[in-house]
């Protein structure tokens, strides 16, 4: 899923957290495959913060975070002590979005 990926990097790259070129230059490492050709066929132009890149990688890969959720996540959820699994909100996977990133500036 391209948030655990994301969420890898950053922590692999927490003492850089700081320095948005370097996490630029050394995410194409992190990558693979097809991920690696996605990456070296963007327009630099379009490219011009971390924030930027991580936009352009949730979009691109979006469809992996509208499949169902991983174990871990699956043991991350909770259900509150008067509700049953089945009143459980489903909010589409939208409890993702309040994950925060070491080295994101901004949460989702």
């Amino acid at each position: 899923m391209p948030k655990n990926h994301l969420t890898m990097y950053c922590r692999k790259m927490a003492a850089h957290a700081g320095d948005e070129k370097l996490l630029i230059h050394f995410f194409q490492d992190s990558l693979a495959g097809t991920a690696l050709s996605w990456y070296m066929h963007l327009e630099p132009a379009r490219i011009r913060s971390w924030n930027d890149l991580v936009d352009a990688f949730l979009k691109q890969y979006k469809y992996n975070v509208d499949m169902a959720p991983d174990r871990l996540q699956l043991q991350n959820m909770s259900k509150k002590g008067n509700e049953s699994f089945k009143s459980m909100p489903r909010d589409g996977g939208n409890w993702l979005l309040k994950w925060n990133y070491p080295c994101m500036i901004r949460k989702w």
